[in-house]
C-alpha cells in the first residue's frame, strides 16, 4: 500500500522518514514516552558527558531545575 499523501505530523514532516518506533496516531502514549526518553537521554548527555549545569539545561529545554535534577539522578 503506497500513501501518496504523506503529510506527517507536527513532529516530523514525513511519515516515511519518521524515526519513531510508534506512530503518534497509532499509539499516542507510546509515542510520547519515546519523545520523553529521547529528551531525557539528551539531558543525561548534557549533564554527565558535557558537564553542563542543571540551571543551564533547564533554560535550554524549558523544564524546571528540579525536573532536570530528577532526570539526571535516574540510572545513567
Amino acid at each position: 500500500l503506497i500513501y501518496l499523501d504523506d503529510k506527517g505530523c507536527e513532529y516530523f514532516s514525513s511519515c516515511l522518514k519518521c524515526p519513531a518506533p510508534f506512530c503518534k496516531y497509532d499509539d499516542p502514549h507510546g509515542f510520547t514516552r519515546w519523545l520523553v526518553s529521547k529528551r531525557d537521554a539528551y539531558i543525561q548527555k548534557l549533564y554527565h558527558q558535557d558537564r553542563v549545569k542543571t540551571k543551564e539545561i533547564s533554560m535550554l529545554v524549558g523544564l524546571s531545575k528540579r525536573q532536570i535534577q530528577r532526570i539526571v539522578e535516574t540510572d545513567y
